[in-house]
């Protein structure tokens, strides 16, 4: 029997692979002059992939985050509610995609970034959703390789040909949005606010009294030909004053609502056609009372195309919020703008498509998302841009339920370039701590045995350093083979 040799272990120079990262992300790091502006010099860098397989000239590198106004799910108290991510503070609970654990979650937002004034793009999607960024912001993309299919982020850029879209930048989607119940509206109700909104409206009336003083009084009113059989005796099961069913002109029924708790309802929600906004409280009702909305609106203003249900209306905001509706029913749908619609008036018309299986549908365990396709990127200005660290998951959920990438940091570039080069993942940390002059921070660790050390890559420094000669108060830690950990580790100071 011949004998088994051992292979010796490699001894992994843990130092100079640390002072190799250190220069790299040091040579692709971007400072800007917003010192003026924001009191600070902010700097930034591309992320890991990128430095690895491009060869970029210094201070080559563009920014990737968020324009201000763009909407995050964030959880306050005890409700999921969308917040503009320029109003995101360090602490906030967002909602989030773990990939590793396929499932939605909560996590915290370990820090925020003002980047300044930068380029901005809009980037539309194949379900008509909408994304303001920079040109270079990175996406979560699925990658099937084989039988296994592999979900990693992918850089945004802006295509040669933008009207024929990118089908390899596919972007996972919440399947269903998460969202707080805060109303218990019966659904009869919503049903009649819903065809309210779809084919009433408000009308002035004026008139003279006897003694000669002229009045304008307000006069609510739906039309339609279903209303004697479908809608009465939902609004008479209610109690909802109301007068004779009349006809118009064109011999449509019409029915006018008596001034009463129904029309201060409706009130707030129908300024005219162009201008219908849904309160947050009725967008969150629970899911019956949200089906049935839609049924109400569908049947005064729906119809089937190709066996699919189109909802259509002239108000860009309500359009959105139908859109909305479905996410949170767990139904995709996709929203554009007809410029043509051959019907009354010159105004482009906003539709819903109700398509169940629109799509790129999700492989593997990641029941939760489906992809969707870039379709175009188009130039917008330049504007003022956020991004958030999110512990753990490095990703948080927009409003229209895109699992959106946070950009990539110092601290999360340098720890994967260290576990490329060849340093074990138990060996590395990404470090939330305190530093002297500029508070709250996070870094990059890596212990290293042989010197009994801590070694820490920051971007305050030059160099890398001995954690004892930091000046740091180290106050939490995460190894990045422990990504799926509830929480920070407390580590003393």
């Amino acid at each position: 029997m011949s004998e088994i040799v051992a292979t010796p272990p490699v001894e992994i120079d843990i130092l100079g692979i640390c002072r190799k990262v250190k220069e790299m992300v040091d040579y692709n790091m971007v400072w800007t002059e917003d010192a003026v502006v924001f009191g600070v010099v902010e700097h930034w860098v591309s992320h890991a992939e990128w430095i690895l397989t491009h060869d970029r000239k210094k201070g080559q590198i563009r920014d990737d985050c968020l324009h201000g106004d763009e909407r995050v799910m964030i959880v306050r108290e005890g409700k999921v509610v969308p917040v503009a991510i320029r109003d995101v503070v360090r602490g906030d609970t967002v909602v989030t995609y773990d990939f590793e654990k396929a499932k939605t979650t909560t996590s915290t937002v370990v820090d925020t970034l003002c980047k300044g004034i930068q380029n901005v793009f809009l980037f539309t999607f194949k379900n008509g959703t909408t994304l303001k960024a920079t040109e270079d912001h990175p996406f979560w993309t699925k990658k099937t390789t084989g039988r296994k299919a592999l979900v990693e982020y992918y850089k945004g850029k802006a295509y040669d040909k933008p009207d024929r879209g990118n089908d390899n930048i596919q972007t996972p989607f919440l399947r269903e949005i998460p969202y707080t119940i805060s109303n218990t509206m019966d659904p009869d109700l919503a049903f009649v606010i819903g065809h309210y909104l779809a084919e009433g409206g408000i009308s002035k009336n004026q008139y003279v009294t006897v003694d000669g003083v002229s009045h304008i009084s307000n006069s609510y009113s739906i039309s339609g030909h279903e209303i004697p059989e479908e809608v009465l005796p939902v609004i008479d099961r209610l109690g909802i004053p109301h007068g004779k069913i009349l006809r118009n002109n064109s011999d449509v029924p019409v029915l006018r609502f008596n001034k009463s708790w129904f029309t201060d309802l409706v009130k707030p929600f129908k300024r005219n056609g162009f201008d219908i906004e849904l309160s947050e409280e009725l967008i969150n009702s629970t899911k019956t009372v949200l089906q049935s909305f839609l049924d109400g609106y569908f049947l005064g203003d729906g119809h089937y195309h190709k066996g699919y249900k189109v909802y259509s209306t002239s108000s860009e905001t309500f359009a959105k919020q139908i859109y909305t509706i479905h996410k949170k029913l767990g139904q995709h749908c996709l929203i554009y703008k007809q410029e043509r619609h051959g019907g009354v008036g010159t105004k482009p018309i906003w539709r819903v498509q109700n398509r169940l299986d629109y799509g790129f549908k999700s492989t593997g365990r990641h029941e939760e998302l489906m992809n969707v396709a870039i379709k175009s990127i188009e130039p917008l200005g330049a504007a003022e841009v956020y991004d958030l660290s999110v512990f753990g998951t490095h990703a948080y959920i927009m409003e229209n339920g895109l699992v959106a990438k946070n950009c990539d940091g110092f601290a999360l570039t340098s720890a994967e370039l260290c576990v490329h080069f060849g340093i074990p993942a138990d060996l590395v940390r990404i470090i939330y701590c305190e530093m002297p002059s500029i508070g709250g921070h996070l870094i990059c660790a890596v212990d290293d045995h042989k010197t009994k050390d801590t070694w820490i890559l920051d971007n305050n420094e030059r160099r890398v350093i001995s954690w004892k000669h930091s000046g740091n108060k180290f106050i939490s830690s995460l190894r990045l083979s422990e990504r799926d950990t509830a929480g920070w580790r407390d580590i003393p100071a």
